[in-house]
């Protein structure tokens, strides 16, 4: 599976669960490392630090790449190889790694993706605050994807 076969993006997501006490330092490493993913590796799209509601300890990783040739770069960077040493002292577990090929990208028009209606959801209400509180639509239907608030 890579996304160059499907047309779709490889997607990769990493998952975490950080030891008690050391999520910020978790966080300060994973700030780091996405930086650079997106600063100094083609073929790189998305790099996303995610914290699940309810669970303290867990951080996910989504990242998106044009093809899996790129993650297989990716596996090579120096700023990967500085988070790899830094993660021992960190987490509590680090699960295994997830792939899979996005088939439809739900993304704002303005990075050449779907197309945004307005809604009156408040911007107070958004998961982060998007202009407007706009919501994102697959394509040409009025239908919200996802049914939630663009999330960046």
């Amino acid at each position: 599976m890579a996304g160059d076969e499907t047309g779709g993006a490889f997607v990769v997501v990493a998952e975490f669960r950080v030891a008690p006490g050391r999520l910020e330092a978790f966080l300060a490493a994973a700030l780091d490392d996405a930086r650079h993913f997106l600063a100094d590796e083609p073929g790189c799209r998305q790099f996303d630090v995610v914290c699940p509601e309810g669970a303290r300890d867990a951080v996910l990783f989504p990242e998106v790449y044009d093809i899996r040739a790129a993650f297989d770069l990716h596996l090579a960077t120096p700023h990967l190889d500085r988070f790899r040493a830094a993660v021992p002292a960190l987490v509590a577990e680090e699960k295994p790694v997830r792939f899979a090929v996005r088939r439809h990208p739900c993304r704002d028009r303005r990075r050449g993706g779907a197309v945004r209606r307005r809604d009156r959801t408040p911007p107070s209400r958004a998961i982060r605050s998007d202009p407007g509180g706009a919501r994102l639509t697959h394509g040409r239907r009025s239908r919200p994807c996802c049914g939630r608030v663009a999330p960046w």
